[in-house]
């Protein structure tokens, strides 16, 4: 019988492969049928049925899927964004999704070990910048995965097994760590970190004997015979053509990536180019994303996706082999010689059993996208617009970034601004926001540089010839561009050669790269080009309901708005337009006809849907209460009430407004409320606000947007000194503050004598929390009451100097002194890679514990005379002050700003001298408002005069800078928590502005007088030092204060007293200084 058994199953073998053959042959694709197209996707929405949609495609996954894992012939695993894992035990023919839903977790790689596996990825929060990792760990080959949870793991991106429950895992930096390489000798249920000489890392290659080959995403690369100790690689490359992947093959180690970029090394130091067939011209059209290697074959994936490359010589020469799609490719695997798996965009899986030389597409949830947008920055993503497309139209879409703005984040710890776009991408259901890292420009706050223009001035067509490969991979049938007629030069450019590229892309005859295989899809006729407008066209407000999904349009903008609004970006980092309903959009070259959404009126075909569609079940009366709920915060808002006081009517309508509304309008409403109140320096209402955020939100990355409000402003010097003033000023003697009842009060249980008392006060006391006088205990009880899990977060540079800073100021309050020893065991550790808080961290030690040979930090002198206030620098005094020079991130910039600081017991003195460029002013002449300074006689000068701005009343004008104009901007920080400071600015025009942080109730008496000439603009400043510290139990003018001064300058680079790394401000960059008395 068993022999009967065994003969009958080899005849069915051998007429399944005849078939098969045959089948190959007659469909033209040696050893696959041709690709079939999704059941459905002839089918109209109103034919389809939920039981149409289970078999066979419930399966599919909308996900970008970054890495595949063959386990046989048959068995397979496909991981990816929004937590998809894909598995297949029947080679492909079925892909079963063992994830329960969609996830904020992206996943990276996968690996397995006999039954063993594990799974990395993580996230970047939105609200809080903050890199989360993620372990997924199997032990029954792949049927069920457990999370392992690991505090202070950050987002890993790459996984590689060495040798039997032994893996190396990379990602982000990680400040409790301090690394960003890891390491597990116990199946990954626990990791330590392994010392790099980088920060955020890309790829990593370890060989069995322990060499170690790392890349940064700077294009960095290290290499370390035993390991330990890296050596940096010197070959032809920077960050802007990146390094994707290094490996280690049978043949060596290799590199590859963006520019076709290829690398061969026998011993991982003396390296070699390997040249791919195809012209220099058409390089920046090829990234090489992963390889994999087998016996005798080495392949290729990447951009673009219709092929991969193959050696059969062990990578001294190379081909190209088609494979059918254009979705770019981000993962591969192999079995053997024969079969291969490949994944990418848009869920798309491909396997080929012929070595590559043919591809059967067997998972993919779209075959190409509705909506694609380019945009010249990440400040023009029209999020609203693809927001809709997704969630309104349920069709796929992606964004495009041409310019990279923040390339410097990928040589430190900071924030990857290009992975947390890709991260926030799989949040709103969109399936890429990919950032051209190949051109970097600056990032000014204000205004373009001319350098920045130079890629639309070139005679070269490289980046026009990217644009169009780009819609022809897409193939959308809506292209969003720039403004062509906006104000911003760089906008209108990229808008304009946008529009060009989406023309040349429907042009048969046009050939992006003509040394590669001809593109099988041909050419792309896109139906419909919006532009942004300033003016014209329809708007899409975040109140609008969007019926498919029964949610308003704000709900899957809420993780963009966070990003924007949290305090892990530059402080001049504004948000998008797009967020807030502000865009106008209109139709290019059809200015007189009229849409109200970007899918008005067009024509659109199945294979763009999406196949996950969450229906919210959520109330109609829910709905159009929370998109009326922004008005209605308004007017609460606008009603008069105390700012120190608690309000118990105010409060109970508060709750009243949001018991109506969806969870996530009423956390919008309680952000908005606690936002709004502090600028207003209403503090009653910012605390009430966010201790409803902690009562009502559990989730941690929304408990930690409350907690870092409240702890940023609560125990700061600069905010009891606002506070102080408040105080101060109020004239309400209807409340009033605790009293204890006197001894003779009556008493119904006892003669007048007795002594009994009442066991309450009379009036409890109604100061809000932070006005009591008593912030150094909040503070402390709120750090108390951070969950287990948080306290890595205390290794975090900005966390550890807020802390540190609370403990210097409780030790002060409690005992009238510090013990500097208590104070470091506070602080981070100190890295290399830590960018300007190393510097921070190195001042601070000459403080607390200067090490042997290290200078003093700068001392303010003290003059006996106070100055003639215009602007002039007298010698004989201004030669006593310390000198500093204002420095850029760039190099070439040499002719920038001098700052002299010198002070007296009642005034800080300042003297700053900026040199002028007449290309970057609006204007050269400062107003000729002006007043007299009693408390300066004899300083008025013919020429210019000690003043403060006016209105046409004649009373003073406060905090009339304009910052798109040339100005200034001066710090103080007087208890270096480096998160609450004290702001002066001026303007080259004369306007003036005093905040503390953004709170710009804080209006203190200071003097400034400017002198202009040809050459520059002269500033005189005089701050009274009781502005800064009146009334403090604390010495504060007798302990080292942070500095930070700022010119903006108008499409020039910005200058800084400090400089980091590019144009924009970052809570790092301080210099201490010592203000007492010699």
């Amino acid at each position: 019988m068993d022999a009967q058994r065994k003969e009958h199953y080899r005849v069915e073998l051998l007429l399944a492969l005849a078939l098969q053959i045959l089948g190959s042959m007659l469909l033209g694709t040696p050893g696959f049928a041709q690709v079939p197209a999704r059941p459905d996707s002839q089918r109209t929405d109103s034919q389809r049925t939920d039981s149409q949609r289970t078999e066979p495609v419930a399966s599919l996954v909308d996900a970008k899927l970054h890495d595949c894992r063959m386990l046989s012939i048959d068995r397979a695993f496909a991981v990816g964004d929004a937590g998809a894992i894909l598995m297949t035990d029947d080679g492909g023919k079925q892909w079963k999704n063992l994830s329960a839903g969609r996830s904020e977790f992206n996943y990276y790689a996968i690996g397995m070990e006999d039954r063993n596996g594990l799974i990395v990825g993580g996230t970047i929060e939105p609200a809080t910048g903050r890199s989360i990792g993620i372990v997924l760990i199997t032990q029954d080959e792949g049927k069920t995965w457990n999370p392992s949870g690991i505090p202070g793991l950050p987002r890993l991106i790459g996984l590689q097994r060495i040798k039997h429950r032994h893996w190396i895992a990379w990602g982000d930096w990680s400040d409790h760590f301090g690394s960003a390489l890891f390491e597990s000798i116990d199946g990954g249920r626990s990791w330590s970190p392994r010392p790099i000489p980088c920060g955020h890392l890309q790829s990593v290659a370890i060989s069995d004997e322990g060499s170690a080959l790392i890349v940064d995403r700077a294009s960095r690369v290290f290499f370390a015979a035993d390991g330990v100790d890296f050596r940096s690689v010197a070959i032809d490359t920077d960050q802007f053509r990146p390094i994707r992947f290094c490996k280690l093959q049978p043949q060596g180690w290799w590199l590859g990536g963006d520019s076709a970029q290829l690398w061969h090394s026998i011993d991982g130091l003396r390296w070699q180019s390997i040249d791919l067939p195809i012209a220099k011209e058409d390089a920046p059209l090829v990234d090489l994303v992963q390889m994999k290697g087998g016996t005798d074959r080495m392949w290729i994936v990447g951009k673009p996706g219709n092929l991969i490359w193959c050696s059969e010589d062990h990578g001294a020469s190379w081909i190209q082999q088609p494979t059918g799609v254009a979705t770019v490719l981000l993962g591969l695997d192999s079995w053997n010689d024969q079969v291969l798996m490949a994944c990418g965009r848009l869920g798309t899986i491909l396997q080929s059993r012929n070595s590559g030389r043919s591809w059967r597409q067997t998972h993919a949830s779209a075959q190409r996208t509705l909506g694609l947008s380019i945009s010249a920055t990440d400040q023009s993503i029209p999020w609203d617009a693809l927001a809709y497309i997704a969630h309104e139209g349920q069709h796929q879409a992606a964004a495009l970034v041409v310019h990279n703005r923040r390339f410097t984040e990928d040589l430190h710890h900071q924030l990857d601004r290009v992975s947390a776009l890709e991260c926030l991408a799989s949040r709103i259901h969109l399936d890429h926001v990919t950032t051209h890292r190949g051109l970097p420009i600056s990032d000014l706050p204000n205004g373009t540089k001319i350098n920045d223009l130079a890629y639309y001035q070139r005679s070269s067509d490289a980046l026009l010839r990217w644009m169009v490969q780009e819609i022809r991979l897409h193939r959308p049938d809506v292209v969003l561009v720039d403004d062509l007629s906006s104000s911003d030069m760089l906008r209108s450019a990229n808008g304009a050669l946008a529009t060009q590229a989406v023309q040349l892309a429907g042009n048969p005859s046009f050939s992006p790269a003509k040394s590669l295989i001809e593109d099988q899809l041909g050419a792309w006729t896109v139906q419909r080009t919006i532009q942004r407008s300033e003016s014209s066209g329809f708007t899409l407000a975040p109140s609008m309901v969007l019926k498919k999904s029964n949610q308003l349009l704000a709900k899957p903008l809420q993780p963009i708005r966070y990003y924007y609004a949290s305090g892990c970006l530059p402080l001049d980092a504004q948000a998008p337009e797009s967020l807030e309903g502000q865009v106008h959009y209109r139709l290019v070259n059809h200015k007189s006809a009229t849409i109200s959404h970007p899918l008005d009126g067009l024509v659109v075909q199945n294979d763009t849907k999406i196949c996950d569609k969450p229906l919210l079940k959520i109330k109609l009366a829910t709905l159009m209460a929370s998109a009326n709920a922004t008005s209605r915060v308004s007017q609460l808002l606008q009603t008069r009430g105390s700012e120190l006081y608690r309000e118990n009517a105010w409060d109970e309508s508060l709750l009243e407004l949001i018991k109506p509304l969806s969870p996530e309008s009423a956390l919008d409403v309680l952000w908005m409320v606690s936002q709004e109140s502090r600028v207003q320096g209403n503090w009653h209402r910012w605390h009430a606000s966010l201790q409803l955020i902690l009562a009502r939100f559990s989730n941690q990355e929304q408990q930690e947007m409350a907690y870092r409000e409240l702890m940023t402003y609560t125990g700061s010097a600069e905010i009891e000194q606002l506070i102080r003033g408040q105080l101060q000023q109020q004239t309400d003697q209807s409340v009033q503050i605790a009293t204890a009842p006197t001894s003779n009060a009556a008493s119904p249980f006892g003669a007048q004598d007795s002594g009994v008392k009442p066991a309450s006060y009379i009036n409890e006391s109604r100061l809000t929390p932070i006005a009591r006088g008593t912030s150094e205990r909040g503070f402390a009880k709120l750090l108390g009451g951070w969950p287990e899990g948080w306290q890595t977060k205390k290794s975090e540079p900005a966390w550890a100097w807020l802390i540190a800073s609370r403990f210097r100021t409780s030790s002060w309050t409690r005992v009238g002194g510090l013990d500097p020893t208590s104070e470091r065991g506070f602080w981070p550790a100190y890295y290399p890679q830590l960018g300007n808080w190393s510097g921070i961290y190195e001042q601070e030690q000459i403080i607390n514990a200067p090490p042997v040979g290290s200078l003093p930090i700068p001392r303010i002198p003290w003059t006996q005379d106070r100055p003639h206030l215009d602007g002039l620098a007298e010698p004989e005094l201004w030669d006593q002050a310390i000198r500093l020079r204002l420095s850029t991130a760039w190099a070439d910039e040499t002719d920038t700003s001098t700052v002299r600081l010198c002070r007296d017991q009642d005034f800080l003195f300042v003297h700053l001298s900026s040199p002028r460029n007449r290309s970057s002013e609006l204007a050269s002449n400062s107003l000729p408002s002006q007043r007299s300074n009693p408390a300066f006689k004899g300083a008025h000068t013919k020429d210019s005069k000690a003043r403060e701005m006016k209105a046409k009343d004649g009373t003073a004008k406060r905090d009339s800078m304009d910052p798109m104009l040339d100005h200034v901007r001066l710090r103080i920080d007087i208890d270096r928590d480096y998160a609450t400071w004290f702001e002066f600015a001026w303007d080259i025009q004369g306007g003036v502005l005093d905040q503390c942080n953004d709170i710009r109730i804080w209006n203190p008496q200071w003097y400034i007088a400017f002198h202009p000439t040809d050459e520059a603009w002269n500033v005189e400043l005089a701050i009274p030092i009781k502005e800064l510290m009146d009334d403090s139990t604390i010495p504060w003018d007798k302990l080292p204060w942070a500095l930070s001064i700022q010119r903006q300058r108008p499409s020039l680079s910005t200058e800084f007293l400090v400089a980091g790394d590019n144009d924009q401000w970052s809570r790092d960059q301080w210099l201490l200084v010592n203000p007492t008395a010699p």
